[in-house]
């Protein structure tokens, strides 16, 4: 690295470091309470992922004003740091399913059934908008739980691991399955005493 890039790369690391270090621990407060040394190990990867390729990242960014690359550098952050705990707990995630929920779960992440992407947005765009929508018997992690399961991939199981979530696997379980039928009513026409949709 020439003298001016490397002068550059200190002055970004120092502008920087700290904004960087609290994306991460507050993205990572989501998974887990983190250890500083896994904090750290995270904001190190972060600047890895912005040394990729030559710095393409950063060579290609074309600010709109003056906080952009602030912004710019949080998505970044964000993403590694997710990464990082999606990757960890699939390691952990085992094959088991939750009973009855074979057929929300094709409903909703089917990628095989055809569904334009577009029309796959919008149905997520509906379902999420069905589960920030205020219900009395809603429990404020029911949106996290029902995402992870169905887009995070992750089993009931690995989703109770997570201590921002509490509630065990059973607690877990019974969220998705009144959460999935919810959706379902919501989602799918109702059907005719016969059986037949009408």
């Amino acid at each position: 690295m020439e003298s001016g890039a490397e002068d550059a790369w200190r002055e970004l690391v120092g502008r920087t470091r700290r904004l960087i270090a609290l994306v991460v621990l507050r993205t990572a407060r989501h998974w887990t309470e983190p250890a500083p040394a896994l904090v750290e190990d995270l904001v190190q990867d972060t600047y890895l992922k912005l040394c990729e390729k030559q710095c393409r990242a950063l060579r290609e960014f074309q600010p709109h004003n003056q906080d952009a690359l602030f912004s710019f550098l949080k998505v970044i952050a964000i993403n590694v740091t997710n990464d990082h705990f999606k990757s960890e707990f699939a390691q952990k995630r085992r094959t088991e399913k939750v009973i009855g929920l074979n057929d929300a779960a094709e409903l909703i992440s089917d990628q095989s059934a055809g569904k334009a992407a577009m029309e796959q947005e919008v149905l997520f765009r509906q379902i999420d908008g069905l589960l920030c929508a205020p219900r009395t018997s809603a429990h404020p992690k029911d949106r996290e739980i029902f995402w992870l399961y169905y887009r995070g991939g992750m089993s009931a199981r690995a989703i109770a691991e997570i201590p921002a979530i509490g509630g065990g696997v059973k607690f877990v379980e019974r969220r998705l399955a009144r959460l999935t039928a919810d959706v379902r009513d919501a989602v799918l026409p109702p059907e005719n005493p016969e059986g037949e949709p009408s």
